[in-house]
């Protein structure tokens, strides 16, 4: 999804849990941030293990430990045992240097300095998306989504969960690629195909896989002359029982 310094506060899951960049500093702290991100980003980039050692190592305990309470859950069946994650922050670059945008109204005030030094088109550019999380969520009376009981992995006031922006789907998409059903055709900006196979994973350990989703849903495609698997995190519109949603 593409993100602008206006979606702090958004619903969203990260690709995989473990592939995060933990920043360790005192809430509202900003100092340091630009040195620690230009060292940490080439470090991980290529060695998600180091990733995970590092939340062992800062938390003293296991994934499973570290993780328990978060859940997958079923976003059609209950959503208040799916977890979730809310967008608290952004690292952005400006003339060469990182900084940690964590307020609409900071988010602006660079939005403005972009302009001024590039000209009336220019946007911020964000590498990464700071997120709190959540063991569930709740379908407010005006249909918008309400995160419930935070999780203690992102209460600790010092520490910030950092994902890069390519991983980080809108969880209203997750929402409707678990409520497809065989027969469903399913239309992408270039392709689509219709729903073949819909199946739900066993995943004890997700989140050092795939943590969007526990299902896995195969597409048959006439444009591609065969099998598709369909992931959430493009852009797409559902048809389903002579019903067409447009998104």
């Amino acid at each position: 999804m593409r993100l602008t310094t206006n979606d702090i506060g958004k619903l969203v899951r990260p690709r995989v849990l473990t592939h995060v960049y933990l920043w360790t500093a005192p809430a509202n702290t900003h100092a340091g941030v630009d040195s620690w991100w230009k060292t940490i980003k080439d470090q991980y980039q290529y060695l998600s293990s180091h990733q995970a050692y590092q939340l062992t190592k800062t938390y003293n305990k296991p994934l499973q430990e570290i993780f328990e309470g978060l859940s997958l859950g079923d976003t059609s069946v209950d959503l208040s045992k799916c977890y979730v994650a809310q967008v608290s922050s952004f690292i952005v670059m400006f003339k060469g240097t990182y900084y940690i945008v964590d307020s609409v109204k900071r988010g602006k005030q660079f939005e403005d300095m972009a302009k001024k030094a590039y000209g009336p088109n220019a946007k911020v550019s964000i590498f990464a998306v700071g997120l709190k999380f959540f063991e569930g969520m709740t379908r407010q009376s005006n249909g918008t989504l309400k995160p419930i009981n935070p999780s203690a992995l992102t209460t600790i006031p010092d520490k910030t969960w950092f994902y890069l922006p390519k991983h980080i789907v809108p969880v209203e998409n997750i929402i409707r690629f678990e409520a497809v059903v065989l027969g469903d055709l399913v239309m992408f900006k270039e392709s689509g195909g219709m729903v073949v196979s819909v199946n739900i994973l066993n995943k004890a350990r997700f989140f050092k896989t795939n943590s969007w989703s526990n299902r896995s849903v195969k597409l048959f495609s006439s444009f591609h002359l065969g099998y598709i698997r369909f992931l959430p995190n493009k852009n797409f519109s559902i048809k389903s029982k002579g019903k067409q949603e447009t998104w």
